[in-house]
């Protein structure tokens, strides 16, 4: 009899576990949910830097500048808006010259630093 109530017990020990382990997963499901709704969301660009990128440009050569913050090759794209809805911007230079390309994914004059990085 003993031996009976101990696995009654340990079963609803192992149910009680459960539970608390699926609210758990519904709670990070919620959050992770709550994330991508904010700043994180992934159709919104990221602040690669909250300054311009220095870069020189070679005439006629042509650019594809990282509109989503998130390439590692700033402020050029490496591929990492895959999903995001996000795409690269072409820039082809009219002239050999050193161009402010936008850091903080921010400017209205995508993809040349209008300054907006310092409101942000």
């Amino acid at each position: 009899m003993k031996h009976h109530q101990n696995n009654e017990d340990a079963g609803t020990e192992a149910q009680k576990k459960l539970a608390k382990m699926q609210e758990i997963v519904a709670q990070a499901a919620q959050m992770e949910k709550m994330q991508n709704a904010g700043n994180g969301a992934m159709d919104k660009p990221l602040v690669a830097q909250p300054a311009p990128y220095f870069v020189d440009v070679d005439e006629g050569r042509s650019y594809q500048w990282c509109a989503c913050g998130r390439s590692a090759k700033q402020p050029f794209c490496d591929g990492s808006h895959a999903g995001t809805g996000i795409e690269p911007v072409s820039y082809v230079a009219e002239t050999t010259r050193r161009v402010m390309f936008c850091g903080c994914k921010a400017t209205k004059r995508k993809p040349i630093c209008d300054g907006s990085h310092t409101s942000l």
